[in-house]
């Protein structure tokens, strides 16, 4: 009994410093324990590619599942995607319950957008810049603009790339990045 006592102190204690913390961000104004070099990070990289707002996740594969998430899809929507695409992406969206009509690629690496492969369902179109070489997106926006889809850009290989005067990443409605070691930019695991 006596260290059942103990233990419910200890407990209170601890509940009592978790309140303390959550008072004390909310009275600064902190929306996040992220340490201040991520924020730095978050705000330059927005900066760098021209968005308003980067948000860093652990690993390029969950900041696509947020991607995914952000923009409140419905089981059995549908995703268009090239046909060469990282395995995770493939997971994640087949995870997410998202139907997936792959799209073939022309010699320059660019997505063939085909009227036929659109159908009701058809919700959000996946590009990836491959081996850092943008996709035609000029293309892919009237594309999408036509058809009422959302862009998402996969980025993971294109850290820098440009595509007229925008830098990828902030061309499309939504994009993700990767920074695992093996990326141009590597921040041994980050997204």
């Amino acid at each position: 009994m006596k260290y059942l006592r103990l233990l419910l102190r200890l407990l209170n204690v601890k509940t009592f410093r978790q309140a303390l913390s959550l008072l004390k961000m909310l009275y600064l104004k902190k929306d996040t324990k992220y340490p201040p070099e991520v924020l730095k990070f978050e705000k330059t990289f927005a900066k760098y590619i021209g968005t308003d707002y980067a948000l860093s996740f652990c690993n390029g594969t969950t900041s696509y599942d947020a991607a995914l998430f952000a923009l409140d899809l419905e089981d059995g929507d549908e995703a268009l995607m090239c046909s060469m695409s990282f395995q995770s992406v493939i997971m994640t969206t087949l995870q997410s319950r998202l139907n997936i009509t792959y799209q073939d690629m022309d010699e320059n690496l660019n997505v063939v957008l085909d009227d036929g492969q659109v159908n009701e369902r058809t919700k959000v179109i996946v590009v990836s810049h491959l081996f850092g070489y943008p996709e035609e997106m000029n293309l892919v926006r009237a594309f999408a603009k036509k058809h009422q889809l959302k862009i998402i850009e996969d980025c993971s290989h294109a850290h820098g790339a440009s595509f007229g005067n925008k830098k990828v990443g902030s061309i499309g409605d939504i994009s993700f990045f990767s920074f695992q070691g093996d990326k141009a930019v590597s921040g041994g695991e980050a997204g």
